[in-house]
């Protein structure tokens, strides 16, 4: 890929192509495969896409009932020495979350056997098809912030008209143009113009999205609409922002703060403070554990601790003494309390 990907939080991680001679599995799996995971009405459809370059294949993963769309996914040759497609060749196709397709080549155009991840496990069936082209259009853009450079890929239909539009803001962490991609994918086919970014320091963008605040990065989304306000594809009155996450409370301090956005959709954000979030989070998590009534006092003090030594700057010693005590002796809060190792992980 000519762009660097980013992680997005919970469930994938980038899984890089592994180089295979040029008779591997990857040339003989190459073109578009549709078909099904599971059983009955319980049957979800998969997608997979298999692009030799040179003698690196390249897949990608869609899972639609699930939100996946475009997950890079390794192929692993079986039998790196043979030179044609063969009924029975085994094949494997580990995916960024962990799960593999395991399975064979029942012949040139079908490919089955079992998803596994963890102790879960189903059937699955591909068949290959012919590919079907994209009914929209990409064209890549660069805009600023102030002194940030921001880089993205706009997603426009293909009819001709004032549409209206939509930036995706980004959760936490450091988030590529492709996190939304199910979403825009799923919108441009609706009518609906999308501008998914580059997060600042991620990828094709500049600056650093450590250490920014939220007002920053809502700022950055707002860029974004300005950008697209300007387009002739685009209805400039009907320009909003969204986001999962972070992004979804991202999309509403872009709306509180900018008269251009027209809309905000907030998609799973909280709408509290991030340090009211993460009490909860712990405190839900630590009862639905069934932890001592004890303990779990302990960990909402430890947390009230450690946002006040946050907020100040002050207390770093006697925070640090709290978790040196409570490691000696094992206390079972520890892990539900994101312990900080230094006071610079909690001041920002």
């Amino acid at each position: 890929m000519r762009r660097g990907r980013a992680t997005i939080a919970c469930v994938m991680t980038c899984l890089a192509c592994r180089t295979m001679s040029a008779g591997a599995q990857g040339p003989r799996l190459a073109g578009h495969w549709e078909g099904t995971v599971g059983r009955g009405e319980s049957a979800a459809s998969i997608r997979l896409d298999v692009s030799p370059v040179g003698q690196i294949p390249q897949a990608r993963f869609d899972a639609p009932r699930a939100g996946v769309l475009g997950w890079p996914a390794r192929v692993i040759a079986a039998d790196p020495t043979a030179t044609e497609p063969q009924a029975g060749a085994p094949v494997r196709i580990a995916l960024p979350n962990g799960w593999q397709l395991e399975g064979r080549l029942v012949s040139v155009d079908r490919f089955s056997g079992t998803l596994r991840g963890g102790e879960a496990s189903a059937p699955f069936v591909l068949t290959r098809r012919p590919g079907a082209s994209r009914p929209y259009r990409t064209t890549d853009v660069v805009y600023r912030n102030g002194d940030v450079t921001l880089a993205g890929t706009v997603y426009l239909p293909l009819r001709r008209g004032a549409h209206p539009a939509v930036v995706f803001a980004h959760g936490s962490g450091p988030m590529d143009r492709e996190a939304d991609l199910f979403y825009a994918d799923y919108l441009v086919r609706r009518g609906i113009v999308v501008l998914l970014y580059d997060k600042r320091g991620v990828g094709e963008s500049t600056g650093e999205w450590r250490g920014a605040t939220l007002d920053d990065l809502a700022s950055d989304a707002v860029a974004g609409v300005g950008l697209l306000r300007g387009r002739s594809e685009v209805d400039a009155y009907r320009v909003g922002v969204a986001g999962r996450s972070q992004g979804g409370q991202l999309a509403l301090l872009a709306a509180a703060r900018a008269p251009s956005v027209a809309f905000a959709v907030n998609i799973s954000g909280a709408a509290v403070r991030p340090w009211q979030q993460m009490n909860y989070q712990a405190e839900a998590e630590l009862r639905r554990d069934s932890v001592p009534e004890e303990a779990t006092r302990e960990a909402l003090a430890f947390m009230d601790q450690k946002w006040a030594v946050a907020a100040t700057g002050q207390g770093w010693d006697s925070l640090a003494a709290v978790v040196a005590r409570a490691r000696a002796a094992r206390r079972p809060w520890l892990r539900y309390v994101q312990v900080p190792d230094k006071l610079e992980d909690i001041r920002e």
